[in-house]
């Protein structure tokens, strides 16, 4: 549908597949199809449900966005049940939605890193979104500091320390126009590596007000908000 609607009929609209996981061969196999047939720029992985997407399994995936050259993009599902009401025993959605993204992708990036999918596919890009940006520098230091204890042992594929794959081209983090520590993230992991999302039309999104507002920041310099803006997702995306 959205291939024939929307991709199809302007060169300006672009979409990713979302793939379902339970059968990772065929899930490549419906990548190739997305972005071969359909002219799809890439793949999305739920971040949240029962799934650790850096199992050596979802293999099959990243290959295949690797030889197709596109990303793929770690999102939350689309239902509440698997956006963390069971998981984090909130009732309220207010409670639950402070975590569904920020911990489901804390989540996933350290099944990522610690089970070297980066390692495995050095040219893959992978994007971590919705969840803002300024976790990373706190998370980076969780991974290297229990990778130095027991990462030899337990993470066995990885030949640097997990901050070093995020610091590298192939992982990008949205932001949040409001977030207070954009100017020192930026600096930790990059400012190659971040980029700004509407979450048009979601029921929180605050667009165009959030494009302005990051715009309108005094505290990173205006070659950052280009990067923010349009370099980097257009890196990421091979647009």
């Amino acid at each position: 549908y959205i291939s024939e609607e929307f991709v199809k009929v302007s060169p300006r609209l672009k979409a990713v597949a979302i793939l379902s996981l339970q059968e990772p061969e065929e899930a490549a196999k419906e990548l190739r199809r997305a972005v071969t047939e359909l002219g799809l720029s890439g793949a999305m992985l739920a971040a949240d449900g029962p799934f650790l997407l850096g199992k050596k399994a979802l293999d099959p995936i990243y290959a295949e966005a690797e030889r197709l050259n596109v990303p793929v993009a770690i999102h939350a599902a689309g239902n509440l049940k698997g956006r963390g009401f069971d998981e984090y025993m909130f009732t309220r959605l207010l409670h639950a939605h402070v975590l569904s993204h920020s911990g489901a992708q804390m989540r996933q990036m350290t099944s990522i890193i610690y089970e070297g999918v980066l390692e495995k596919f050095p040219k893959l890009n992978i994007a971590f979104l919705e969840a803002g940006c300024t976790w990373v520098p706190y998370w980076m230091d969780r991974l290297d500091e229990e990778f130095e204890f027991r990462g030899a042992e337990e993470a066995p594929l990885l030949t640097k320390n997990p901050s070093d794959y995020i610091r590298s081209d192939n992982v990008y983090v949205a932001c949040e126009p409001e977030e207070q520590l954009l100017p020192e993230t930026l600096k930790i992991i990059g400012d190659g590596s971040v980029l700004y999302a509407t979450d048009y039309p979601h029921w929180d999104a605050s667009y165009p007000d959030s494009l302005y507002e990051l715009e309108a920041r005094e505290d990173i310099t205006d070659e950052q908000k280009h990067k923010i803006l349009i370099d980097n997702p257009k890196k990421l995306y091979n647009l």
